[in-house]
C-alpha cells in the first residue's frame, strides 16, 4: 500500500473542487490556446495543440480514475481488515469477560469454602472440648465407682 496514493485520495475525496479547478483551467487553457491560435492564423498549429490537449486531457481523466479506484478499492480492503480485527477483539474481549467472571465465580466459590473450613474447624473445637469435659466427668465417675465397688468388696469380705 502506498502511503502517497491514500494521501491523493483522501485529498481527492476532501477537495474534489480542487481537481475540478484543474480541469476547467486545462478547459480554459484549452480555449485559450484555440483563441490565440486563431489570432495567429495557424491552423496547423492549433490542430497539434488541440490534439495534444485532449490527450492530456484523457490522460489525465485516466489516470484519475485508475486512482480512484485503486484507491477505492484499498480503502474497502483496509476497511474489511479493520472490521475483522474489530470483530475478533470483540470475542477476545467476550472471552476474557467470561473467564474473569469465571474467576471471580470461582474466587467467591474458595472464600465460601475457607469460611465453611473455618466454621467446622471451630465447631470441632468446641465439640472437641466438650469431649474432653465429658471425659474428664467420665473418668471422675469411673473412679468414683471403682472406689464404690471397692468400698461394698471390702464390706462384702
Amino acid at each position: 500500500m502506498n502511503i502517497q496514493d491514500i494521501a491523493d485520495f483522501l485529498d481527492l475525496v476532501k477537495n474534489p473542487s480542487k481537481y475540478e479547478a484543474l480541469l476547467q483551467r486545462l478547459q480554459d487553457e484549452q480555449g485559450r490556446l484555440a483563441a490565440s491560435i486563431a489570432t495567429v492564423g495557424k491552423a496547423s498549429e492549433l490542430d497539434k495543440l488541440r490534439k495534444e490537449v485532449e490527450k492530456q486531457a484523457v490522460f489525465l481523466e485516466e489516470t484519475y480514475k485508475e486512482r480512484n479506484e485503486k484507491l477505492t478499492q484499498q480503502v474497502e480492503n483496509e476497511i474489511k481488515i479493520f472490521k475483522a480485527k474489530q470483530e475478533n477483539l470483540q470475542a477476545t474481549q467476550e472471552r476474557s469477560e467470561k473467564a474473569a467472571q469465571e474467576a471471580q465465580a470461582a474466587t467467591r466459590a474458595a472464600k465460601e469454602l475457607i469460611d465453611s473450613f473455618s466454621g467446622r474447624d471451630k465447631a470441632l473445637r468446641t465439640r472437641e472440648e466438650q469431649v474432653a469435659t465429658q471425659q474428664v466427668n467420665l473418668n471422675a465417675l469411673v473412679s468414683e465407682y471403682e472406689e464404690k465397688v471397692a468400698k461394698v468388696r471390702l464390706l462384702i469380705s
